[in-house]
């Protein structure tokens, strides 16, 4: 399951150990190089639980569909801002300055719901004209046990910090 589409940067290689997530991030600021930093946060989560999520997000005022995302069963996909900008990846096109929140909601019947997978981007161009992104991704899963395993597996991978964490 592709939950979304990240960037993909290359750092420098060198004969030296590999380079954590947080030294990979210092050594693209200081090569002048839009950046895209990916964290974990639960605590930023608008409601409660997930099922709280899928009742009342989608009322919400200023949330719509995002239909830039593809057909998940039992999955639907909302947005602040369903402008195509934010769909591109950094360095393939300009991310206007601001914030983004998108929202993946899963419902019966996919085995983790109800569940909810919540993107909120902010995006910053400094006076360097480079733009630097930060991701905070939060992830609420009351559906069953080895489905929500598999869904904080998922988000673990994609935060490098987190990889980093895991393999030490």
């Amino acid at each position: 399951m592709v939950l979304m589409m990240l960037p993909t940067v290359v750092c420098a290689q060198s004969d030296s150990a590999p380079l954590t997530a947080t030294e990979r991030l210092a050594e693209l600021k200081s090569m002048g190089a839009p950046t895209h930093e990916l964290l974990a946060d639960d605590s930023s989560m608008e409601f409660a639980s997930a099922a709280e999520f899928l009742r009342e997000l989608p009322a919400r005022k200023g949330v719509v569909p995002d239909t830039a995302r593809p057909a998940l069963d039992g999955g639907s996909f909302y947005t602040n801002d369903p402008d195509p900008l934010w769909n591109v990846p950094l360095g393939e096109q300009t991310v206007r300055d601001g914030d983004r929140i998108s929202w993946m909601l899963l419902a019966s019947p996919h085995p983790a719901a109800p569940a909810v997978l919540r993107v909120h981007d902010h995006a910053v161009t400094g006076p360097d004209g480079i733009t630097h992104v930060t991701s905070r991704l939060g992830l609420l899963c009351e559906g069953e046990a080895e489905a929500c395993a598999e869904l904080h597996a998922v988000r673990r991978s994609m935060i490098p910090a987190l990889r980093d964490a895991q393999d030490e």
